[in-house]
This record gives structure tokens, C-alpha cells and sequence, in this order.
């Protein structure tokens, strides 16, 4: 609806927006939203405040009893979003996902460790330690050529 408003076309767009089903607006929300842009700020949890996290400060985004963290350097942050749409928005050369309940960034990794059952335990820079489960090996192993 445009101005100016006139009464017949505020009745005309009264009667579209009672036509259309409420699903199909959140679907063409959520597709505007994730419309292939990469993700470059995250908005965080911090007691009482939000705090705007750049991607490019994430060692790692790992998810615990249904929560996301973005672990920086300095400390981890709650986030509202989940592990699924981090990996499709986050930018996929720099950013791996090594474990259905971890993505790392990819510079921070330090060394892998082989343990037992097809695992692999990941140092990064900040000290902490990421698994690497069986499924994401070989995907992870293909970033460093």
C-alpha cells in the first residue's frame, strides 16, 4: 500500500492480506533472510545485553543442550540461530563444519590427533579442543589439499 491512501485501495489490500495464507508470508520472510548472503555479525547473549559478534572473531560455533555458542577469544557468547543455518550462511572457504555439534574456523585449527573409531580430536589457537566426528573427516581433510 501506497500513498496516497485512498479508502477503496486500503479496502483492496485489506481483502488481498485476508486471501493469503499466514505460512506463506513467514516463508517469503525467511527466504528474503536467507537470500545467499554470508554472514558477517551475529547479535549474542550476554546476561542482560546483546552483544554484535563479528564472524571473523569466531575460533568456533558449537552447540550444547539445544544452545549455540560462538566461542572468541574472548570467552563463548549464546546465539540465536542454529547450527544448520550457521553452515549455510557461514562463508564455506573459510569455515567447516567437523562435527554435528561444532564448526570451526578453519585458520584457527592447529593440530589433529587420531583417536580411536575413525575420530580425531582438533587443537585450535585458543587452546580448546574439538572433535572431529567419523562423517566430517575426509571433508575437513580436503581443506588442506
Amino acid at each position: 500500500l501506497l500513498k496516497p491512501i485512498t479508502q477503496k485501495r486500503l479496502a483492496e489490500c485489506l481483502d488481498r492480506l485476508d486471501k493469503t495464507e499466514p505460512g506463506e508470508h513467514r516463508s517469503k520472510l525467511d527466504e528474503v533472510r536467507r537470500d545467499g548472503r554470508r554472514l558477517e555479525r551475529l547479535l549474542a547473549r550476554s546476561g542482560q545485553k546483546m552483544v554484535v559478534v563479528n564472524v571473523a572473531d569466531v575460533v568456533a560455533f558449537e552447540s550444547e543442550d539445544r544452545l549455540v555458542f560462538a566461542r572468541t577469544e574472548a570467552g563463548s557468547l549464546v546465539l540465536n540461530i542454529t547450527m544448520k543455518e550457521l553452515e549455510e550462511r557461514l562463508n564455506n572457504e573459510k569455515f567447516c563444519r567437523v562435527h554435528k555439534q561444532a564448526i570451526v574456523q578453519i585458520s584457527h585449527a592447529r593440530e589433529v590427533h587420531s583417536l580411536a573409531g575413525g575420530h580425531y580430536l582438533l587443537k585450535l589457537s585458543d587452546g580448546s579442543e574439538v572433535q572431529i566426528g567419523r562423517n566430517y573427516v575426509k571433508n575437513f581433510r580436503a581443506r588442506f589439499g
